[in-house]
């Protein structure tokens, strides 16, 4: 058994050394210092850049808006009647005091006539209250004198008692005589002093069916519905059988001259609408269907719509080939003021609503601005502390543009 055995070491030892020498060299050839890798080059964007040079520049602010008429009347029936006659039709002009709507005066004329009467008899019932105070007065003093008789006949009928020569029966026909007359004077008395209240109440009597009477004429008036004055004819609620209650509306009438645009001035803006209007109204244009509107804003809306992002701007139409019905959309473009430090650059500079990029040895650079809305042209006008002229703007909308971004600068 021993030499077998020794046989077969002979064979393995060598093999033996032979792999841990090849192990060895593996080993050395891994744990070897390996060469540092270059850096990858960071990518460099190409973009178009804009040189800027700050200064006075008029901004103008694209508005839209509606046609509106601040002076529209509402026209309501003041009596009940029936339509006879409608003279207009919806989008006809018509003169001041043009007729719109007749109404039946029929029933008026009646009530007219009842109210005259009215009048007419209390104004006898004066005249004859007149003359019952003249014969009040006339017929005092022959009572009076009456009265005296009526005394004088008593003391006579006593003093023909005391000789014998009258009887009690006489004495109390002559004293019941003075009774009756007494009484008589009293009460033409009371019927002068009573003069002065009933002559009172026929007055206002009087006053009181005159003024029904000044209701009735206006009533009829009232029947024939006019234009209060030029305009256009917005509605026609009725048509001539209709019968109509007092209050129902009969018409809308607008005036042509007193048209105005309301449109809607961004909040971000107001600032600089407000103090260009504390200076005067501002000039404008508009279009409507095609059409163009000269247009002049004079004042800002009184309130605010609780959903509304800014405050209504309220335009004067100083001036279009066809009045615009109401109602009507008008694209406005408002002038404003040169505003100091302004800067104008291609929509596409603008990121956000208040951002730029400045390129800065190659780099990019956040600027915060205030845009302060177009130019004539259409370029953005923004303004900002941070850039000064010849500053130079990236004009290329980049989908990850940040600060720090390596980029190739060419001007565009």
């Amino acid at each position: 058994m021993g030499r077998p055995l020794r046989r077969l070491a002979a064979v393995l030892l060598p093999l033996l050394v032979l792999a841990a020498g090849a192990g060895g060299l593996v080993l050395l050839a891994r744990s070897r210092p390996q060469p540092a890798a270059a850096p990858a080059e960071a990518r460099a964007w190409r973009v178009a850049v804009r040189t800027v040079h700050p200064g006075p520049k008029a901004p103008v602010l694209t508005l839209y808006g509606r046609v509106e008429a601040p002076r529209l009347a509402r026209l309501r029936a003041a009596v009940g009647a029936e339509v006879v006659e409608v003279a207009v039709r919806e989008g006809e002009a018509v003169a001041a005091g043009a007729l719109l709507v007749r109404l039946d005066g029929a029933e008026i004329t009646a009530e007219l006539a009842q109210r005259r009467g009215e009048v007419a008899e209390i104004e006898a019932a004066l005249a004859s209250e007149a003359l019952r105070d003249e014969a009040d007065r006339t017929a005092l003093a022959r009572e009076r004198e009456l009265l005296r008789l009526a005394e004088a006949e008593v003391e006579r009928v006593r003093g023909m008692m005391a000789r014998g020569l009258a009887s009690d029966a006489e004495l109390d026909r002559a004293r019941r005589e003075l009774l009756r007359q007494r009484l008589a004077v009293d009460q033409r008395e009371a019927a002068l002093r009573d003069h002065g209240n009933r002559l009172a109440q026929l007055r206002a009597r009087l006053a009181q069916a005159r003024a029904r009477l000044r209701r009735a004429e206006l009533d009829r008036a009232r029947t024939r519905i006019t234009a209060p004055f030029a305009g256009r004819i917005a509605a026609v609620a009725v048509a001539p059988g209709d019968r109509v209650r007092a209050g129902d509306a009969l018409a809308e009438i607008y005036d042509l001259a007193a048209l105005e645009v309301r449109a809607q001035i961004p909040g971000p803006r107001l600032a600089l609408v407000r103090a260009a209007l504390a200076q005067g109204p501002l000039e404008a244009d508009g279009r409507v269907d095609g059409a163009p509107l000269r247009l002049r804003l004079e004042r800002l809306a009184g309130r605010a719509e609780a959903t509304a992002g800014g405050l209504d701007g309220l335009f004067r139409i100083l001036d279009a080939q066809e009045p615009p019905a109401l109602g009507r959309f008008v694209a406005v473009r408002l002038a404003l003021p040169p505003q100091p430090a302004a800067v104008a650059l291609p929509a596409e500079a603008l990121y956000g609503d208040d951002r730029v990029y400045e390129v800065v040895d190659g780099r990019l650079r956040a600027v915060r601005v205030e845009r302060l809305g177009t130019d004539a042209e259409g370029r953005v006008l923004v303004r900002s502390p941070e850039l000064a002229d010849g500053d130079r703007v990236l004009v290329t909308q980049l989908p990850e543009a940040v600060t720090g971004l390596a980029v190739e600068a060419v001007e565009g």
